[in-house]
């Protein structure tokens, strides 16, 4: 099953093993063959990184081979870096450095657009609009992956290719990746942006809890039940998308807390575990957890509701496949799919559901949930005076250091800010405010 970009020659494959191992890798759709290189680099690079992670690298690279194509149609005598380093050559010169970024920063349409304009005198070309530009994030992300491949791909060729005595070796090398390096590192930002925290507003998130408590939106029937179950769940927790859908049934367990106040109460505690390359999960697109593992808490009532699901609905699906088992909490029960764990496109077509209310913005997605999770969490943890940061990380399970909490703690700064504005307004001019 390919995972690509609809605008490229190369594309992303993920391929499975039998011990249930996900590869990704680059492959060419016009000769259908791999591009070794690139897929080499980000096994060997990244062994550690998420395949989510390794497809993202994937498909950078597919833009700068797309770019390398381009090139290379306009100008018949121009060289890959590859066959540049071949020749002891530097593998790109500054001013074709500067060239991509000025595509990296555009999407990928307008760039294969452009080859086949190039390719066809006569096809129309399309205008240029204000959305065809990538956001900043993307733009360094692409100039990262490139520029660590092209440092690779030297160390790699002038080190098994090229017979070079040892002292020359380390000179070429040094100039080579330094003078590219840096001339790269001139055009990506220096301080790596937080997390763009996209949650609901305060009547919005009022809203959407009414509207799982009405069942307007999701039908009394058992997938709209369901679905009003996830939404509800994730909202609570504040899970991602990947995590949400990887979660297994005996993640889910209760316990008991002490309050403050010194009252024991009950509570549901949801364990997020990384589990890679999980050979039970048949998804081509395995979900996974992407931050640190760890334990969320959640509302009594809420793990009631999760294990009548469990119990009900949930067996009743997956004693439909006739004894083949799953350990995925949440499944399909309608179709050729029903009892099989649910995939990401299930998951956006239950918010696609919710779009249809008036009252829910078109902009709501999986990670609207999240996000809105933590800037009511992060309102409760001021209120109470605790430490923002620590509490954050322990509940979204992010390092200390971690730049995705930045968004919450910027809010919080904010309005501090703007408390401290409005306070000094009122004691320099109390009697203008209270006459109107």
């Amino acid at each position: 099953m390919l995972s690509i970009d609809m605008y490229l020659q190369s594309a992303v494959k993920v391929l499975i093993t039998e011990k249930g191992i996900r590869r990704a890798v680059l492959l060419d759709r016009v000769s259908s063959m791999p591009l070794e290189l690139q897929s080499v680099f980000v096994w060997h690079k990244r062994p550690t990184k998420s395949l989510n992670s390794h497809k993202a690298n994937l498909r950078d690279l597919s833009h700068f081979e797309e770019w390398c194509l381009y090139q290379k149609e306009n100008n018949k005598k121009w060289q890959s870096p590859l066959n540049r380093l071949l020749q002891k050559q530097l593998p790109l010169k500054k001013g074709e450095i500067d060239d991509y970024f000025s595509w990296a920063q555009k999407k990928a349409s307008v760039l294969s657009n452009e080859r086949r304009v190039s390719r066809n005198k006569n096809a129309p070309l399309r205008k240029s609009r204000a959305g065809d530009v990538v956001d900043a994030r993307t733009t360094d992300r692409k100039l990262r992956t490139v520029s660590q491949y092209l440092c690779w791909l030297t160390d790699l060729i002038l080190n098994d290719f090229i017979n070079l005595g040892r002292k020359e070796l380390i000179e070429i090398k040094q100039i080579y990746k330094v003078e590219m390096r840096d001339h790269f590192s001139t055009k990506i930002s220096k301080k790596k942006a937080g997390s763009i925290i996209r949650s609901l507003d305060e009547k919005a998130a009022g809203d959407l809890r009414n509207i799982l408590e009405d069942k307007s939106v999701f039908k009394d029937t058992i997938c709209g039940n369901r679905d009003r179950l996830i939404v509800d769940f994730d909202l609570n927790t504040g899970l991602r998308p990947g995590e949400l859908l990887a979660l297994q049934t005996n993640d889910i367990t209760c316990s008991t807390v002490v309050l403050r106040s010194g009252k024991r109460k009950k509570v549901g505690v949801l364990s997020v575990v990384k589990r890679p390359n999980n050979p039970k999960d048949t998804r081509i697109d395995s979900p996974s957890a992407k931050t640190l593992s760890g334990f969320v808490t959640f509302s009594y009532s809420l793990y009631i509701r999760l294990s009548e699901y469990i119990m009900g609905p949930r067996r009743e699906a997956v004693n439909s496949r006739g004894g083949i088992e799953t350990e995925f909490l949440f499944v399909n029960h309608a179709g050729k799919a029903k009892g099989q764990s649910m995939q990401q496109r299930n998951l956006n077509r239950i918010f696609k559901t919710l779009k249809k209310s008036p009252d829910i913005p078109d902009s709501i997605s999986p990670y609207t949930m999240r996000h809105t999770h933590f800037t009511e969490f992060s309102d409760e943890v001021v209120a109470s005076g605790g430490d923002l940061r620590s509490e954050l990380s322990a509940r979204g399970r992010w390092s200390v250091n971690s730049s995705s909490m930045d968004g919450y703690i910027l809010r919080d700064t904010s309005n501090k800010s703007a408390q401290r504005i409005a306070e000094r307004d009122e004691e320099l001019e109390p009697n203008e405010n209270m006459s109107r």
